[in-house]
């Protein structure tokens, strides 16, 4: 027992020793933020948290506390994000976690792009590299921004088990929602998949534009399938008021694949305002002339145009 602890307290010892100064009360706040990578997951307990790192290796604790530190800036400044990557980079180079940090400081960003080139760096490293939850979100949707429509899919799919991991029932709402929507993107064999993943979403308690989302998804979904019926009891359920526009906007704006916003907001629109409806479905028609959907959005225009037809007689 007395060995145990004189070799507990000399790594506890190395430990702070390799940190920095001013860094050693702030890295265990930043290690706990972010995903461990497997080079860090020898861990000393410090205070009741965990510091990332190997006390006999300085090259890994400067590796994994630039790693910490990036994630811990993550969400608010994703440049800073990208420093600490460069950091980890030179402390150990070429390691997946130091891609995948990149990735998704690039996608915080708005650079969509060197995301996905990022992330497809990780996974060659280490296939496995992008099973974290918040990753593989961030991955499917640079595969979406730049259309890699199959590897989006199969992120989501991967990814939906998943989301019940995520700390917000909001996110996971998301998720399921763009999981349905890209998988309807493959068109009418992707419809009964999309059902099953907006079954999942209507579970969850998101936020309530979000639930007006969902509930015109699936009722596009039905609608695709040839179920106009049910389609109009689903919306029967969407708010007055609600605007998809305006969600695109917010934060908790999904990502969804091309003209999709467009369909959903026409498919909303019907109800209430036809002429808005007519304007969103000849608007999807004229954008998405490779779309699975733009026959079945043909006969939404036809249908609307000749219903506002006989209203004028």
């Amino acid at each position: 027992m007395q060995t145990r602890l004189l070799l507990s307290v000399s790594a506890l010892g190395l430990a702070l020793a390799s940190l920095p100064a001013h860094g050693a009360s702030q890295l265990p706040g930043a290690a706990a933020a972010s995903p461990r990578p497997p080079e860090c997951r020898n861990r000393v307990s410090v205070s009741g948290s965990e510091l990332w790192g190997r006390a006999r290796v300085p090259e890994l604790a400067r590796f994994c506390d630039a790693l910490a530190r990036g994630y811990a800036r993550l969400g608010r400044a994703p440049s800073d994000a990208l420093i600490q990557a460069d950091k980890a980079e030179r402390a150990l180079p070429g390691r997946a976690a130091t891609w995948v940090l990149r990735g998704r400081a690039h996608f915080a960003l708005g650079r969509f792009e060197p995301a996905w080139q990022a992330f497809v760096s990780a996974r060659k490293l280490a296939p496995r590299s992008l099973d974290a939850p918040g990753a593989l979100h961030d991955f499917a949707r640079s595969a979406l921004r730049t259309a890699h429509y199959a590897e989006a899919l199969t992120a989501y799919r991967a990814l939906v088990p998943r989301a019940a991991l995520f700390d917000s029932e909001t996110l996971q709402q998301r998720v399921h929602l763009e999981a349905a929507a890209q998988a309807m993107w493959t068109g009418p064999t992707g419809l009964g998949e999309a059902l099953g993943y907006l079954s999942e979403a209507r579970r969850a308690a998101g936020t309530p534009g979000l639930e007006d989302l969902v509930l015109g998804a699936l009722a596009l979904t039905l609608d695709r399938q040839g179920r106009q019926v049910e389609a109009e009891g689903v919306l029967r359920e969407v708010g007055s008021g609600f605007d998809p526009g305006a969600l695109a906007k917010s934060a908790h704006a999904p990502e969804l694949p091309p003209g999709e916003l467009l369909a959903l907001s026409a498919m909303i629109s019907g109800r209430r305002d036809p002429g808005r409806a007519q304007a969103e479905w000849s608007q999807f028609v004229a954008s998405q002339p490779s779309s699975p959907w733009l026959a079945h959005a043909r006969a939404k225009l036809a249908a609307l145009s000749r219903g506002r037809a006989k209203g004028t007689h």
